[in-house]
């Protein structure tokens, strides 16, 4: 018998070697290419395709979603408008906050903010024609509508952030300049990260239910401004109850 030529014997050890690593790694989540070069069988591994939603793709949990009022507070809060620099006035008025409404949507734009965000999405959408009904779908967007619960109008406003992408919103302290906003699922699914940012200043807010107690609700906020080469860091914790619960 001829010896095969040296292409020929290639293709036939790299289907041997695809055999043999299909049988040894059946019932893997992972696949594997198997490809033949100058002779030499190369076993790479492929992308999963069931892999797990990324944080950003998870949806918020429907617990959040509701109107909250304020149950407990730390004294970080004061700490935090300090270091957030609000005048005395605006530091009376935050006060008076007493609870929270939360809403959980899901759209194509975004809706709309009351303090003049507009809730558009940074980057904007695409206009193809062809676009799948699977493509559409994706473009369906989570949104995590939070309005803040105050006596004072120009406190209480409703921002609209979407969770996987940045929009852009006004300064919470009314002052000129937007903020740029996002939100993403906790890694444990009980919760959402909303992160806001504008001149100077970062601020996280983490909005997470209890699990124990669906009807607890905790807030927690991490502020960092900058100064020059310096960052001072301000954090407080808020607890709201379900309204209608004690």
């Amino acid at each position: 018998m001829r010896p095969l030529p040296r292409a020929t014997a290639a293709l036939a050890s790299a289907a041997a070697g695809r055999r043999a690593v299909t049988a040894a790694s059946a019932g893997t989540a992972a696949s594997l290419v198997v490809t033949a070069h100058r002779g030499a069988v190369i076993v790479a591994a492929a992308p999963s395709s069931s892999a797990s939603p990324s944080p950003q793709q998870r949806r918020p949990p429907p617990s959040l979603s509701g109107t909250w009022h304020l149950h407990a507070k730390d004294d970080g809060v004061d700490q935090l408008m300090r270091v957030w620099g609000l005048p005395a006035i605006a530091r009376h008025t935050a006060k008076q906050i007493k609870g929270l409404e939360i809403i959980l949507s899901e759209s194509e734009d975004g809706g709309e903010n009351d303090n003049g965000g507009g809730g558009e999405n940074e980057g904007g959408a695409s206009s193809s024609s062809s676009a799948s009904l699977h493509q559409k779908q994706q473009q369906q967007q989570q949104h995590v509508s939070v309005r803040y619960l105050c006596p004072v109008p120009q406190f209480s406003v409703r921002e609209v952030v979407p969770v996987g992408s940045k929009t852009r919103l006004r300064r919470r302290d009314l002052k000129p300049g937007g903020a740029s906003a996002s939100a993403a699922v906790l890694p444990g699914g009980q919760g959402v990260r909303v992160r806001t940012e504008w001149e100077g200043c970062e601020m996280e807010e983490t909005y997470e239910a209890s699990g124990e107690d669906p009807d607890t609700l905790t807030l927690r906020t991490t502020l960092r401004r900058r100064r020059g080469a310096d960052v001072e860091t301000a954090r407080a914790v808020q607890v709201y109850k379900r309204r209608g619960r004690a």
